[in-house]
């Protein structure tokens, strides 16, 4: 993704902005993290939570490609190479929102 700019997060709503961090460390830890199963993340219209997926999915596929190839990696420890072996899949809710669940049977 040309022209993305590193997310960061509040860990609430009300949080104060002095308390923003890095999203993608967080969320490295998190996928490393074995007993995790589910990454949902959350915010309001136009805050880059489509951008910062997009941007996970190409990551992750770039990872894996690479892997399949037997070029050495550029994870630069476990935790990236546990956290680069999940499965990406991108759904984008306003999508099934704007279906009808006779769409959605089909």
């Amino acid at each position: 993704l040309k022209g993305y700019i590193e997310a960061n997060a509040l860990n609430s709503r009300n949080a104060p902005m002095a308390t923003r961090f890095e999203l993608w460390p967080r969320v490295r830890e998190f996928l490393a993290d074995e007993k995790k199963k589910c990454l949902l993340v959350l915010g309001d219209s136009g805050s880059g939570k489509s951008m910062f997926a997009g941007w996970m999915l190409n990551l992750f596929l770039s990872q894996h490609q690479k892997r399949q190839k037997g070029e050495v990696s550029d994870e630069p420890n476990q935790n990236q190479r546990k956290a680069t072996k999940w499965i990406p899949i991108y759904i984008r809710l306003q999508e099934f929102a704007q279906r009808s669940d006779q769409d959605l049977e089909k």
